[in-house]
């Protein structure tokens, strides 16, 4: 009888536990339901590449984009404008010469044309300041050409008015210089008088510069020769002739070293222009 009640009891348990709903596999595994999963984004197997380097995402899309007219159209819809129309240009190396645009260049280069499209009123106003920047340049640098040739006109001008004026002192000092030897012998022989030939007239500035300097722009008239004017002064200033003209115990050391110069400069020109043939 024991044995009996458990055998019903058995079949009472599975009748009941029969008349349960059935759990789904789906109910058992509830805990783990990937419906539950944020699926919007879904890496690819270069995702990470892409996160760390946008330039490589970029690189990759361009040239996925050059591949086929469904790419083209794909990737103009991300970034609003096709990527895959600029043609890659050459660029020139060290040594000047025209080699192909790497991966990477190639990429640069069309993110800067697509700026510059994105951006055209930003290029247009740059480019029209660029334009007034270079006009004023132009301005600028005509200016200055213009001052500089005013400047180069004003001192020629003023070279030419200081020679005008150097050469009418000379001129009058020649005047002086000629009125003594014209009237020597009357009463102005004194070594005081003595008419240096020099522009100051002073003993003092007595050089052979100096002396060339007057000698040379002597005026003269066309029946004179320059050799004419040397050949007179060279026995003007000749030493003894002046220790005689105005008497050697009157005549300073200062003067007589004086004289020897003017008669050595003078006597060089001379000899100079006779070896020459210059006799103009």
């Amino acid at each position: 009888r024991k044995r009996s009640r458990s055998k019903s009891a058995d079949a009472e348990d599975a009748q009941r536990k029969d008349s349960e709903p059935r759990k789904s596999s789906l109910d058992l595994k509830k805990k783990d339901d990937p419906s539950q999963y944020d699926d919007t984004y879904i890496p690819n197997a270069a995702s990470w590449r892409y996160d760390a380097d946008p330039d490589a995402a970029f690189r990759e899309s361009l040239f996925d984009a050059m591949a086929d007219d469904e790419g083209a159209a794909f990737w103009e819809g991300v970034y609003g404008q096709p990527i895959h129309v600029y043609d890659r240009p050459g660029i020139k190396d060290e040594r000047g010469e025209l080699e192909r645009m790497s991966d990477e260049e190639y990429a640069k280069y069309v993110r800067e044309k697509m700026w510059e499209k994105s951006h055209e009123h930003i290029m247009e106003e740059r480019a029209r300041r660029d334009k007034m920047k270079e006009k004023r340049k132009k301005e600028e640098e005509e200016e200055r050409l213009q001052w500089e040739q005013e400047e180069r006109e004003r001192k020629i001008e003023e070279k030419m008015r200081k020679e005008q004026r150097a050469i009418q002192k000379i001129r009058k000092r020649w005047e002086d210089y000629t009125k003594y030897w014209d009237h020597l012998g009357k009463g102005l022989d004194n070594p005081t008088d003595i008419p240096w030939p020099v522009k100051s007239g002073k003993v003092g500035d007595v050089a052979k510069e100096a002396v060339e300097e007057f000698i040379l722009a002597a005026p003269r008239d066309e029946s004179q020769s320059l050799q004419d004017v040397l050949k007179m002064e060279r026995i003007r200033w000749h030493p003894d002739k002046a220790q005689q003209r105005w008497g050697m115990d009157a005549l300073t050391e200062i003067e007589m070293k004086a004289i020897t110069t003017v008669f050595q400069t003078i006597d060089t020109l001379w000899v100079d222009r006779q070896k020459r043939g210059d006799i103009s």
